[in-house]
């Protein structure tokens, strides 16, 4: 802070809070607002709306001796805590069930339609068509009322006058921005069952999936006047994007079964089926930058050619598979499987994977009966080994086209241009060496349950290996392309799981039941493609998310201050602020436990749970908290009351191989530059956080109505449920930014990254009714 109040900044970078009555914001019509120069307590909860969810179901079966029918409906009408109904979801559900029987054919049928139907705003990253909400929320100074600024179009909070250039005003983002998406989604099947013998029976199941979605996303401009304050921030032009997609999934079985009691002590159940599964996906989306006309948002309203893309894939998968399962006595079990699949989305020559398997199972206290007694009850030791087979996404063997587009000073430019088509390869590299990925999986366990199953222990260790893992991967740009799909080497791991059962309390009226469970898992990567030593998995705002032959899988690796030998801080001498050193590694994604703690009490007809989950460890990147670093609003960045300090154990380079002690003070106008990771890259290692976290994660209560009191109403069963959700959180002192439960980073291991700006994890509390008729 350089003495000076810049009205016009998104941060909260100054002094001390003092309550003093300022002026602030931008002067319009010769007036300005005024303020006291204090914080907005709960400003980021104020802005949030109580959420509601609605959801009733009903269903009816019956039948005969011959035939059943099942049929239900759900209905679920939710609003979420986004002011205005920005982020709304209604579903609707029908299910129908049935079965008949015919001398030996059996035939069932189930259908099922779901209509979907949500709004959402945006919450990741910008672009120049528009703004999105959680950044905007993030870089609000904290003497600024959100709230006060629920008018967007009043004179001092509107696009022109709006007190910073650098941001949007939150509420005309969910109000002018925002998106449409509706699906209607039919899935189902027919299955015919006939036995030919008491032995033998045959099944063949046919059904499908098919959903057909619309989505409509748009942007408003935001353009400020020409003269206004605002008129020198880069505008948003607006834009609208339609797409529409439509998938279809089919699958068909037929399976063939036999079922055995070759004698007294020994049963054969034996299965053989073939199996064929086929997808078809098609997504068009058009869209467009720069709206000619405000709020008309539709393709045409724009002075720009209209960007284009349609998608279509088509998979088979063929697949025989067998399975025989075999008991002695009942205490002695064995299970071998075994499947083949042959996938149309690897290579013609190499497109087929065998998976087999073997379980056993051993109950010792029915083998030996001597061994119960009134303090061992059951006792289960069991072990298996398998394999699992993945084939990968379609088209990934060879190169794709893409529309083509060109950039430069000029501005872009994008086909079809004047009419001619263009094309492009696609940024990603095909792998026409793609090989199946496979998964080797042995376990070992037991189940032991001590005083009448009082006390119930199941362990389980187990060694998983993965081979091949199909995986696009960051690599260079001067080879022409930014990824390439591969087979991600060998990644083994190895891992505990532990859970323990207790009924502390049984009597007639009142039981009490407690299970805590913990598992660690170890993982190592153990070879990567083409003999790398590293492989990059994701990368943003220079923090480095690796693969590394003998660490474990998801290593984070970033900037860090310069150090001397003896280990100080070299900083600048004329700033004071750290100089930039070699790129280190944080620490990894991967946890050292998770455990949980889950309460059951019951007393006559009342019923109270709760849960607790504790996960411990690992590492996530946020983007919440480097912008909360970047615009002042983070805890840390208030060291020393923002004052001038000398940062602790820091040196000057004397430039002849020895250092001295430093004295150069970091200068209040530069106290924002060392908390910038741009200007003090080091400063990275501040937005890769500790994921540790506990939480309450729910407590229900529930009461059951007597039989007795229901006999003079229509009802067989009724009972009442008051619940709550996500209650409560704690996290390491240096997390107070985000959940780590939330990742917006995508699905596969670039989930582990961590959030890009990700909203608030919220709080929920309910209640439920549950009749029977």
């Amino acid at each position: 802070w350089s003495g000076h109040f810049a009205y016009e900044e998104n941060g909260s970078w100054g002094p001390k809070l003092d309550g003093v009555v300022r002026p602030w914001g931008n002067v319009v019509d010769n007036q300005q607002l005024l303020k006291p120069f204090k914080a907005q307590k709960d400003n980021l909860k104020d802005f949030y709306d109580l959420g509601t969810t609605l959801n009733n179901s009903v269903s009816i079966s019956g039948g005969n001796d011959n035939s059943t029918f099942y049929a239900s409906f759900n209905n679920v009408d939710a609003d979420g805590i986004i002011p205005t109904d920005a982020d709304s979801y209604k579903r609707n559900a029908f299910s129908l069930k049935g079965t008949t029987k015919y001398n030996n054919l059996t035939v069932s049928a189930t259908m099922n339609y779901i209509r979907k139907k949500a709004k959402s705003v945006a919450t990741g990253q910008g672009s120049s068509t528009g703004a999105t909400l959680f950044q905007e929320l993030t870089q609000i100074p904290r003497d600024v009322s959100i709230v006060d600024m629920k008018d967007y179009n009043n004179k001092f909070y509107n696009v022109d006058n709006f007190y910073t250039p650098y941001a949007q005003n939150p509420y005309f983002v969910i109000n002018e921005n925002g998106n449409d998406y509706t699906s209607d989604r039919v899935y189902g099947n027919v299955s015919l069952d006939y036995e030919f013998t008491s032995d033998l029976s045959a099944t063949f199941r046919a059904g499908t999936d098919v959903t057909n979605s619309m989505l409509k996303d748009w942007q408003a401009i935001g353009r400020p006047k020409a003269g206004s304050p605002n008129s020198s921030r880069t505008p948003d032009v607006g834009g609208v994007m339609e797409q529409s997609v439509h998938s279809r999934e089919v699958n068909t079985d037929l399976i063939l079964k036999y079922n055995k009691d070759i004698n007294e002590d020994i049963n054969l159940n034996v299965l053989a089926g073939w199996n064929v599964n086929q997808n078809n996906y098609r997504r068009h989306e058009s869209s467009i930058e720069e709206l000619t006309i405000p709020n008309f948002y539709n393709l045409s309203n724009t002075p720009n050619p209209a960007k284009t893309e349609t998608y279509e894939s088509k998979k088979r998968l063929y697949g025989v598979y067998g399975q025989l399962d075999a008991s002695y006595k009942d205490f002695l079990f064995l299970t071998l499987v075994a499947r083949n699949d042959w996938s149309s989305t690897l290579p013609k020559n190499d497109n087929s994977f065998f998976y087999p398997g073997v379980s056993l199972g051993f109950i010792l206290t029915d083998a030996v009966e001597s061994l119960k007694s009134n303090v061992l009850s059951f006792a289960k030791l069991r072990t298996s080994w398998g394999k699992t087979g993945n084939d990968a996404d379609p088209y990934q063997i060879y190169n794709t086209l893409v529309s083509g587009s060109a950039y430069g000073g000029f501005g872009s430019l994008v086909f079809p241009l004047k009419g001619v088509p263009g094309f492009e390869i696609s940024n990603q590299l095909g792998n026409t060496g793609l090989q199946p990925e496979l998964t080797t999986e042995m376990e070992f366990g037991m189940d032991v349950r001590f005083f009448n199953s009082r006390l119930g222990i199941d362990a389980a260790y187990y060694s998983k290996k993965t081979d091949g893992q199909i995986l696009p991967v960051d690599i260079a740009a001067t080879t022409g392309y930014t990824s390439k799909i591969v087979n991600f080497g060998k990644v083994e791991n190895k891992g505990i799981e532990l859970s323990v059962n207790i009924i502390p309390v049984k009597t007639k009226d009142f039981q009490w039941d407690m299970t805590w469970n913990y598992s660690r898992n170890r993982n190592k990567v153990l070879e990567l493609p083409a003999g790398l030593d590293k492989v990059s998995i994701y990368s943003a705002y220079g923090i480095e998310f690796n693969a590394e032959v003998g660490k474990p899988i998801g290593v984070f690796k970033g900037q860090t201050f310069k150090k001397s030998p003896n280990g100080n801080i070299i900083v600048n001498s004329s700033t004071g602020i750290p100089l930039e050193g070699p790129k280190e590694d944080y620490g990894t994604a991967e946890r050292d436990f998770q455990m949980g703690l889950v309460n059951n009490l019951k007393y006559k007809n009342w019923r109270l749970g709760w849960s607790l989950d504790y996960r411990q460890g690992g590492l996530m990147y946020s983007y919440t908290a480097r912008l909360n670093y970047f615009v002042g609003n983070a805890t840390k960045t208030t060291y020393n009351d923002r004052n001038p300090f000398v940062v602790p154990n820091s040196v000057v380079d004397n430039g002849d191989g020895t250092y001295s002690a430093n004295t150069t003070a970091v200068p209040k106008s530069r106290i924002n530059e060392y908390w910038n990771q741009t200007n003090n890259p080091g400063m990275s290692q501040e937005h890769v956080l500790d994921k540790t976290y506990v939480k309450l994660r729910d407590v229900t209560l529930s009461y059951s109505f007597n039989e007795a009191l229901l006999k003079q109403t229509p009802f067989t069963q009724l009972s009442l449920t008051a619940y709550g959700k996500n209650l409560f959180i704690w996290t390491p002192s240096e997390n107070n930014f985000v959940d780590p439960e939330g990742s917006t980073y995508g699905n596969d291991l670039r989930s582990e990254f961590g959030e890009f700006a990700g909203g608030p994890s919220v709080r929920s509390f309910g209640l439920s009714l549950k009749a029977s008729f």
